[in-house]
């Protein structure tokens, strides 16, 4: 199977955003220059320039990040490939989807080119749909010192401290102190950095009504709870919570993994949800029973086993 360029070139320039590199290079190619093209015409990059190296061309790429009276306000540029080579995506002008209401882009692959989801809703062509890109607003980090109180020390150099406003965190030597051999003890007063980011904040989503699927086989029990439309917003096994060989597919092993599972939605708000469960494992009915427990009203409870109903020739039997 041959690479995926659209992705290398995607995750690149992802990855020199989130890690603040000024420039990023990548391979060049018929495909890759029309992507970078696009992207500067856009002002999704300040600049892009073509390197030569050993007979082979590679694009330098400038990424952007604006700067204000206090310093650098950076922009978190998302790159999300959506067509692959083992699934290709298509979509005529009508059904291409907008990117925060045309804030973003979508970049398509047509019979004319590649282009922008705005060109390609223009010219009424359809085509590959290669990539999305937005962009987030900026974050600033804030650094907070807090004072406090060793009580205990940790392995691999962590200790929990006591703050002035008897909050308990946890903290870490630094390198600086490490190299330098000193010594810290509980009882010792100590300055505790923290490093924090303010602006964009993603708030916390409230599902009142969700989907809990049960997979119980004889070996494992996998628990995967979601909302209505289909995404996961917790799941647990028997394997996640320790249990190990035969233990896995034991009633306790699965009553434990749906309490992990639940437990994560309950704190969300959910109050409601549907069962799904699927599988000839013995720990059906023990999370069935942990799932009811756990106070969510549940709206029904289906059986999604499924079951041959002469389908394919069974296996011969075994002579003894």
């Amino acid at each position: 199977m041959g690479r995926d360029t659209i992705a290398d070139i995607i995750t690149s320039i992802r990855n020199a955003d989130m890690d603040r590199k000024v420039t990023v290079r990548i391979a060049s190619t018929n495909i890759t220059e029309n992507i970078v093209k696009i992207l500067l015409r856009e002002g999704f990059i300040e600049n892009v320039r073509k390197h030569q190296e050993s007979n082979k061309y590679f694009l330098v790429l400038t990424l952007r990040h604006r700067r204000n009276r206090k310093g650098t306000y950076r922009t978190i540029l998302n790159l999300k490939r959506i067509s692959r080579p083992g699934l290709r995506i298509y979509s005529n002008y009508q059904r291409i989807p907008r990117i925060l209401g045309g804030m973003g882009i979508v970049i398509l692959s047509t019979s004319r080119g590649i282009m922008t989801d705005r060109e390609a809703r223009l010219e009424r062509i359809g085509g590959e749909i290669l990539c999305y890109i937005w962009v987030l607003p900026g974050m600033k980090e804030q650094k907070w010192i807090h004072e406090g109180l060793i009580t205990e020390s940790l392995p691999n150099g962590m200790f929990r401290v006591r703050l002035d406003n008897e909050n308990m965190i946890l903290g870490y030597v630094s390198g600086k102190i490490r190299r330098s051999f000193i010594r810290i003890l509980p009882g010792d007063r100590v300055k505790i950095e923290k490093n924090g980011r303010i602006g964009s904040r993603k708030s916390a989503r409230r599902i009142p009504k969700g989907v809990i699927h049960v997979q119980a086989s004889f070996n494992n029990t996998i628990v995967t709870v979601t909302d209505v439309r289909g995404r996961v917003v917790s799941w647990s096994s028997a394997g996640t919570c320790g249990f190990r060989g035969t233990r896995r597919g034991t009633p306790f092993a699965a009553q434990t993994a749906a309490g992990n599972a639940i437990r994560t939605v309950v704190d969300q708000g959910m109050q409601r949800a549907e069962v799904m469960i699927k599988g000839p494992g013995l720990g059906r009915d023990a999370a069935l029973r942990a799932i009811r427990r756990s106070g969510i009203l549940l709206s029904f409870v289906r059986d999604v086993t499924p079951m041959p109903h002469n389908g394919c020739r069974p296996p011969k039997k075994r002579r003894v």
